[in-house]
């Protein structure tokens, strides 16, 4: 013979109950308020992100050549991850507005002042695909024009393959 039910059963089920419907819309929220901070808001650093750059080579022009700065690669050249304009290519060609001040003047259109900028780095990229696609957009210049290539690559080589 079983025990007959007794009144505390029902209430244990109608605590359970409630404690489920409560829970669910709270992860729920936790989860959205995690996304949003993870994945939707901007975030700037603050301070210094290295050693600080000497303004003394900024202060004369390198040479009044045409210059060709080009971006080959991954997503740390493409600027993944960084608020538009403060990627370290965009960064090496231009101060971004809203730069810190001890950093104004300090890129290479100031000491290049016929620099062209482009940028052929893709995220998500592999080693395979810069050579097969990114290095065929090179265009050939004249023997006058300066290049400076900057490259970030193997990455997504290791994380895919």
């Amino acid at each position: 013979m079983s025990a007959p039910p007794t009144t505390q059963q029902p209430a244990k089920r109608k605590r359970r109950g409630l404690l489920r419907k409560l829970l669910l819309p709270v992860l729920l929220a936790v989860l959205c308020l995690a996304v949003i901070g993870c994945f939707l808001v901007p975030r700037r650093g603050s301070g210094p992100a290295g050693p600080s750059v000497p303004a003394e080579p900024f202060g004369r022009v390198w040479s009044e050549r045409p210059v060709v700065l080009l971006g080959l690669g991954d997503s740390v050249t493409a600027g993944f991850g960084a608020t538009r304009g403060f990627g370290y290519f965009d960064r090496l060609a231009h101060n971004p507005e809203g730069d810190a001040a001890e950093m104004q003047g300090k890129c290479l259109a100031k000491v290049f002042p016929n620099l062209n900028a482009r940028n052929l780095a893709q995220s998500g990229s592999t080693s395979q695909h810069h050579l097969q696609h990114q290095i065929p957009k090179i265009v050939t210049h004249a023997a006058d024009v300066l290049g400076i290539v900057v490259m970030s690559t193997g990455g997504n080589d290791l994380i895919h393959d």
